[in-house]
């Protein structure tokens, strides 16, 4: 049999129950449809995602002191900072310093464990957008050496508000 009369016969096949065809061709485009569009959507929310954690938090780059992934040690620090800043701002990167670790945060009764994020406040804002989200009160001052700021769910667990002292 040739393929122009298998398909011919496809065709006529379809058409000799249109409503049951055009109810089955609807429902297909649909499908198809509902897909495109989720597809869509799902790559949306990862594209999002990846651009609120590169913006909020980590930046394009992270440089570590040797075996500092492996075993985060709040003394593994990189000795030769000034020089990679200054070879990253003539490449035409942005760069900031941070030094991050864990304690204990507490104002009056309550405390929390909480981890801690050090930042050169004057560089931070070129490499993340986190200053801006700050929900009340300011970003740290640059000449406020015990300025802190903290997030809305830690600001919650210890009654703080801005202007209060709370004990790192």
């Amino acid at each position: 049999m040739s393929w122009t009369a298998i398909v011919s016969f496809a065709f006529r096949n379809i058409w000799r129950n249109k409503q049951r065809s055009l109810v089955t061709i609807g429902a297909m485009a649909f499908a198809g449809t509902i897909m495109i569009f989720f597809a869509g959507l799902g790559a949306g929310f990862s594209k999002t995602m990846e651009r609120n954690a590169v913006e909020m938090n980590v930046g394009d780059l992270q440089i570590h002191a040797p075996g500092y992934r492996a075993d985060p040690d709040l003394y593994a620090t990189v000795n030769n900072t000034r020089e990679i800043m200054e070879r990253l701002d003539k490449a035409g990167f942005y760069s900031s310093e941070r030094l991050y670790g864990y304690g204990l945060a507490a104002k009056g009764n309550a405390s929390s464990g909480v981890w801690i994020r050090g930042v050169d406040v004057e560089n931070e804002p070129r490499v993340t957008l986190l200053n801006r989200h700050v929900l009340s009160g300011e970003w740290v001052a640059e000449a406020d050496h015990k300025g802190v700021v903290i997030g809305k769910k830690l600001a919650h667990s210890l009654g703080a508000k801005p202007g209060d002292e709370i004990v790192l």
